[in-house]
């Protein structure tokens, strides 16, 4: 969420600033969240100083299917990457990993 670069916008460092800067200062806590479907992280669906559309990264992409397609590839080679330490991991912190498809 915090690396705007990827979206080619020119000050990156104020974006990124800004939601950290609202995460601090509490702006936060009382605004909505959405949960991402295939990550499982919750994302403020708006923050003070931030186009809302650059809070959900699938709203960012010109082609949203192309964006589930590349999400859930990264999915899948998180938690084929992750099998080699999930023996050594607890139950919870196996379960709160992506969900490939």
């Amino acid at each position: 969420m915090l690396d705007s670069s990827y979206l080619g916008l020119t000050n990156v460092g104020d974006v990124s600033q800004a939601v950290i800067r609202a995460a601090i200062n509490g702006e936060l806590d009382d605004v909505e969240y959405a949960t991402d479907p295939i990550f499982g992280f919750a994302a403020p669906t708006e923050c003070p100083e931030v186009p809302s559309e650059l809070l959900d990264p699938r709203s960012t992409w010109t082609d949203p299917a192309a964006y589930d397609a590349r999400a859930k590839e990264l999915a899948g080679l998180f938690s084929e990457n992750f099998q080699e330490f999930a023996a050594q991991a607890g139950e919870e912190i196996v379960a709160a990993g992506p969900v490939a498809g």
